[in-house]
């Protein structure tokens, strides 16, 4: 267990020097761009984001209705949450873990 946290904890590191490499569904690793906070501000109300995926640490993954995906890095733990609710976008996201 513990030589899988510290793979997961240098493929999250990797990720931040090189682009994004979800996990958002354990089966598949999934490579994403990194884009600006303005972006995915753009890409979460325009409804066009299906899945926010929130790691415990790392960027924020959005996975896009065309089946593409990015990630972004948020200004503070949870600023995605805020943001959905604050503009009242949560109809617009199909799936938000922990809300």
């Amino acid at each position: 267990m513990r030589a899988h946290s510290l793979l997961t904890f240098l493929l999250i590191a990797l990720a931040n020097l090189v682009g994004c490499v979800s996990a958002p569904h354990q089966d598949r690793a999934v490579e994403s761009s990194i884009i600006s906070l303005e972006d995915a501000k753009a890409l979460i109300s325009s409804g066009k984001v299906k899945t926010i995926f929130q790691p415990h640490h790392g960027p924020v993954f959005l996975e896009l209705r065309d089946g593409s995906s990015h990630c972004f890095n948020q200004p503070y733990l949870d600023w995605v949450y805020d943001f959905v609710k604050e503009n009242n976008l949560r109809d617009k996201v199909d799936a938000m873990p922990v809300e």
